[in-house]
């Protein structure tokens, strides 16, 4: 089997990465002195969806890499219920990937899944 070159492979580190960045930019720190300020608002979820997909597509099409994205978002109160998620979907297993960040605040839960595929 043939290797790929790094910028041929979707690195799910990097997608991390830019999932990190754009939950970061749209709520600024999330570290443990200031997640308190993280409340859950209905009104603003839609927003903030639309901010993180926005933010992690741009960051994702800096790394000028030959991929196709699909970024999911998902937010949800914490009411102490969970959350199951699930996904699948790989066309090619040495260059296609999935990367899924869930951060979980005292207010809400946040899931943000990336799916590349190589064109």
């Amino acid at each position: 089997m043939e290797e790929l070159g790094v910028d041929q492979e979707f690195l799910a580190e990097e997608a991390e990465n830019a999932i990190e960045d754009a939950i970061k930019q749209c709520f600024g720190p999330t570290d443990a002195n200031s997640v308190g300020a993280l409340l859950y608002n209905k009104e603003k979820v839609n927003d903030w969806c639309g901010h993180i997909a926005d933010t992690t597509i741009k960051n994702l099409l800096r790394l000028n890499k030959r991929f196709k994205y699909v970024i999911t978002v998902a937010i949800q109160q914490n009411t102490g219920a969970g959350v199951q998620s699930a996904t699948g979907g790989f066309q090619n297993t040495t260059s296609d990937g999935v990367a899924v960040i869930q951060k979980e605040f005292p207010d809400m839960i946040i899931i943000v899944t990336v799916f590349g595929w190589q064109t």
